[in-house]
């Protein structure tokens, strides 16, 4: 039968599933061609079939299972009630020459207690949630925000949502409160607990506490306070018995007969302090689906405050050691703040990460940023080596006293943004927020955040006021410290005093002779043994104009990278729609316009051809409009010969049967008039704004961020707007081809699924490379994940590479 054309898409993406799973098989790949019917197909016959893989056997015989609607291009089968295993999902297709093909994938059927034994082990080694931590937790991220908008109130039109989140966090607060007060005094256990729902396979971490009365009787509460805001969603449940573990069964006996969780298994491990190991697993099944209307909207509480909780893997790397010159620079002392981020460094050395705690430690900070008369304020300029030993400026965001200094270390390269967030006069109080524990959390995960906390002895003090040599006091030195435009070099020798390196400001030396300590890296893997391959020699980019981008945002990209220390990858684009960006215009009917970077919901290309290149257009003369339709999502796939079929597009369009006119109306009313756009039909087919009439020429995409060490950034939103702002336009609407879930499906990507290069790289050195050029997508592919071999990079597009013709081979 020879290797297979066609593939199959899994959704969702499993291959090990429980019992009563529900998995959708899709078919992808083959030859296009019409059938007699005048329908553009792959195949010519399909028929699915599953079977167990004890049972292999010829096709046809009673062993071999069929889904519901079988000889459809995609089916879902049920996985309940069946042998536990591996099963093969397969099809029969027959290509137009009718030659069959059996393209197949493996599932794994596994008993629920086997997958969530996995999830309760991690849910174990990340570290259990606390209701006391979470209720503080609460109060604190409410006063935060209320603190923030002491100092920046929101608008008027943002008022309102900023009552509501302060009425919903003071109300999650107080529920958490009630429930912490059902045990005063009682002596607490975290329960760890986990939930599987059948038909999704949606895996959630659940919360709850149980809690042993003082005294002698065996009297115990089961709280489950997975979400607090509706008591119908919490369950209390109290028992006593003869002993202690009798009385926790009861109470999850209790817990299986009253929860209302989805349909599906529910697995929880007993305290080890009153049960054998033997018999600590306990597993029951749910079956209160029906009273919920999604699994999300059970759990819908636990998003509250994700911005909040996201710094679940941050590393604060602690201040280099520093010695007291003449009684300025302390030993340093931990407190406050400065012993929250320590224990963020500590669990990540560690190799697991604590919401909780990661959390209020985010909010110690904002809280000493907006403390009222007492709060941190931008200071001096530190020159320090982080963990590596690497020189670093930093920026003190701190509190200078008469004895000591309190705050945080951030290098130079996120004072910027830090400074635009306090600055921006549009942000609500949770934005502010909110974009203040994200930069922490960025900078505290890519080191370049450090904690500072320095307070004299009674001897130190004592000396504050002697002046030196020349007269100048530690205490008047200290005092600089506030000073923005100072600098304080913590990488030298000593100095009796000090020497002034910018106008205006102040430089401090001290010793540093505290030993950076070094980590060991567990995802670094060493270089294969043998004689490595020579990298590729990448070209400069040409032109920025000719890459689709004016000059100057050429530099700020680089710029940019440079600054973070990142690998940022900017799809080329169209050379023609440069001249447009800032400029206005009005149209044949007298309203005037302005051009805008096309933003995310825009489908429609920007022209290569007529009288607007470069500005967006749908006209269905066009090259671009004709590729578009051809690759249509949802729609089968065609060649532009079989799209247009020997017809001129004027008789295609002026046929509403036709193939062509049939996909230029569907895609012009559902991803432009839709989306709040029209077509200029009497001004060669421009696509403009319905309400506003602006029109638009292209943006920036971006394909990709790596760190230096060859990590995915998930993440890009901060950069994309830092870079938004330097470019004083928005040109970056939207996130990262590599962030996008829909990139490696070309059911749903079309003609933008897998790597789309050509791209232009900004190093983390500040040069820049080209991938590109060669004329061919498919070449420039090799080159693109040659790049990414070479360099370490986290490769992306493994499964996309999994289907049918998709393998970028770069041995060649």
């Amino acid at each position: 039968m020879g290797d297979s054309p066609y593939g199959i898409i899994v959704s969702p993406r499993l291959r090990t599933v429980t019992d009563g799973a529900v998995i959708r098989f899709s078919i992808t790949g083959g030859t296009l061609f019409m059938d007699s019917q005048g329908a553009h197909r792959t195949y010519s016959s399909i028929r699915w079939f599953y079977f167990h893989d004890r049972d292999k056997t010829w096709l046809g015989t009673d062993r071999i299972r069929r889904p519901v609607d079988s000889f459809k291009s995609e089916v879902s089968v049920d996985f309940s009630g069946l042998l536990l295993g591996e099963w093969t999902v397969g099809a029969q297709v027959r290509d137009i020459d009718k030659k069959e093909f059996f393209p197949s994938v493996k599932i794994w059927v596994e008993q629920a207690s086997t997958i969530l034994a996995s999830e309760l082990a991690a849910a174990q080694k990340e570290g259990l949630p606390d209701l006391h931590a979470t209720m503080v937790m609460t109060a604190r991220y409410k006063k935060a925000l209320q603190l923030v908008a002491a100092k920046n109130p929101p608008s008027a039109k943002q008022k309102a949502q900023h009552d509501a989140t302060i009425a919903h966090l003071d109300k999650s607060a107080q529920k958490l409160a009630d429930l912490h007060a059902e045990t005063p005094g009682w002596a607490a256990y975290k329960l760890n607990a986990v939930h599987i729902e059948k038909t999704t396979q949606t895996k959630s971490r659940l919360r709850v506490l149980l809690a042993r009365k003082p005294g002698s009787a065996c009297t115990w509460k089961l709280i489950d306070w997975t979400n607090p805001l509706d008591r119908t969603k919490t369950g209390i449940y109290e028992r006593t018995a003869n002993t202690d573990y009798e009385a926790i069964d009861s109470l999850l006996a209790a817990w299986d007969s009253g929860n209302r969780y989805p349909d599906g298994h529910l697995k929880a491990v007993k305290p080890d302090q009153f049960f054998r190991p033997e018999h600590r697993d306990w597993q029951v099944a749910t079956n209160g689906s029906s009273f919920w209307d999604s699994v999300a909207s059970f759990f819908e509480w636990i998003a509250m405050g994700a911005a909040v909780v996201a710094g679940v893997v941050t590393l604060i790397a602690p201040v280099p050691g520093s010695r007291v010159v003449s009684a300025m620079i302390w030993v340093s002392i931990f407190s406050s703040s400065t012993a929250a981020v320590i224990n963020i460094a500590q669990r990540k050395d560690e190799g697991f990460s604590n919401w909780r705690e990661d959390a209020l430690d985010g909010l110690t900070i904002i809280g000493n940023i907006f403390a009222g008369a007492g709060m941190w304020a931008r200071g001096a300029t530190v020159i320090a080596k982080d963990t590596s030993g690497k020189i670093v400026r930093y920026s003190l965001i701190g509190q200078v006293g008469t004895d000591g200094v309190q705050g945080v270390l951030l290098a130079e390269q996120h004072v910027k943004q830090y400074d635009a967030i306090m600055r921006n006069p549009d942000l609500s109080p949770k934005e502010r927020t909110d974009k203040l524990l994200e930069l922490f959390r960025s900078a505290a995960i890519a080191g370049t955040m450090t904690a500072i906390s320095m307070k004299g002895t009674a001897e130190d003090l004592s000396n504050l006021r002697k002046p030196g040599l020349k007269g100048e006091t530690p205490a008047s030195r200290l005092e600089k410290l506030k000073d923005p435009g100072a600098e304080v070099d913590m990488t030298g020798t000593p100095k009796a005093t000090g020497d002034s390196t910018k106008k205006g400001g102040h430089t401090t030396r001290t010793q540093d002779d505290h030993p950076t300590p070094k980590r060991e890296d567990p995802t670094h893997v060493p270089p294969p043994k043998g004689k490595p391959k020579a990298k590729t020699k990448f070209p400069s980019p040409p032109a920025a104009n000719s890459r689709g981008m004016r000059d100057l945002d050429d530099k700020v990209f680089g710029a940019k990278a440079k600054a973070t220390g990142q690998y940022v990858f900017v799809r080329d684009g169209n050379a023609d729609g440069v001249k447009f960006i800032g400029k206005s215009g009005v149209d044949p009917q007298g309203k005037p316009f302005k051009y805008e970077g096309k933003p995310m919901e825009m489908k429609a290309k920007t022209a290569t051809e007529g009288p607007y290149k470069g500005v967006v257009c749908f006209d269905p003369t066009h090259a671009r409009t004709h590729n578009t339709l051809a690759k249509l999502p949802g729609h089968p796939e065609l060649t532009v010969d079989q799209l247009l079929g020997g017809k001129s597009v004027k008789d295609l369009m002026a046929d509403p049967n036709s193939e062509f006119r049939k996909r230029y109306d569907y895609f012009k009313k559902k991803k432009i008039e839709d989306s709040g756009f029209k077509v200029m039909d009497n001004d060669h087919y421009v696509v403009v704004h319905a309400q506003t009439n602006a029109r638009y020429h292209g943006d920036y995409d971006l394909h990709g961020v790596y760190t230096k060490d060859g990590k995915f950034v998930a993440d890009t939103s901060a950069m994309r707007e830092q870079i938004n702002k330097e470019m004083d336009a928005k040109l970056i609407q939207h996130g990262a081809h590599d962030e996008w879930p829909d990139r490696q499906n070309p059911n749903v990507a079309g003609e933008n699924a897998g790597p789309q290069p050509p791209v232009t790289v900004y190093m983390p050195d500040g040069s820049k490379v080209w991938i590109g050029g060669t004329g061919s997508k498919e070449k420039d592919r090799v080159l693109f994940k040659k790049f990414f071999e070479e360099n370490g990079l986290q490769w992306r597009y493994a499964d996309w590479e999994a289907l049918p013709g998709n393998k970028i081979n770069t041995d060649q």
